[in-house]
């Protein structure tokens, strides 16, 4: 007697949903990071851009506040340079984009397990197919997934141990 095709589907499907919710925190903290760096780099620009002409006048004649300024200032134009050459708003959104379809993806799972928990007779060739629409889904939002300096071993260990803590209530992770 061989296993329950249920139970082989079940497995498969939560494989998927596992793999897509950790996907969809790593983009989200991948988002996030560079999202703080966007706005650090924003008031920075801005207090050193805008302000120098009243800001720095001021603290220019004292010498105490000469180094600092002069090194804000740099830091300023610096962060000006690498916004722009490293396009952070735009890979906000982009991560952004991709922490949502894979969003999506993980709700259409989660649906469609509560549906094979309440209906534990359910048609096997209808769920395979909907499986098969939400592995290509995956795939299709797996190859928007841009590459990242922020992407790193470290990332993905943190990133693990969240979802396991998440989906099994284990406070040690």
């Amino acid at each position: 007697m061989g296993n329950d095709p249920r139970d082989e589907i079940w497995g498969i499907n939560w494989k998927q949903y596992y793999e897509t919710f950790y996907q969809e925190v790593f983009a989200e903290k991948i988002g996030l990071t560079w999202q703080r760096v966007d706005e650090i780099s924003k008031v920075i620009i801005a207090l050193t851009v805008s302000g120098s002409a009243i800001s720095g006048w001021a603290l220019w004649n004292d010498p105490k506040y000469k180094m600092i300024w002069t090194i804000l200032a740099g830091i300023g134009a610096l962060l000006s340079i690498t916004n722009k050459s490293f396009d952070i708003s735009k890979r906000v959104v982009n991560w952004t984009n991709t922490k949502n379809g894979f969003f999506k993806l993980r709700i259409k799972q989660e649906m469609l397990m509560n549906r094979m928990r309440i209906n534990t007779e359910f048609n096997i060739e209808e769920m395979e197919l909907e499986i098969e629409k939400n592995q290509t889904d995956y795939a299709k939002t797996y190859e928007s997934i841009p590459n990242d300096s922020f992407s790193n071993s470290f990332l993905k260990k943190r990133t693990q141990k969240y979802i396991n803590l998440q989906l099994t209530g284990n406070k040690e992770g």
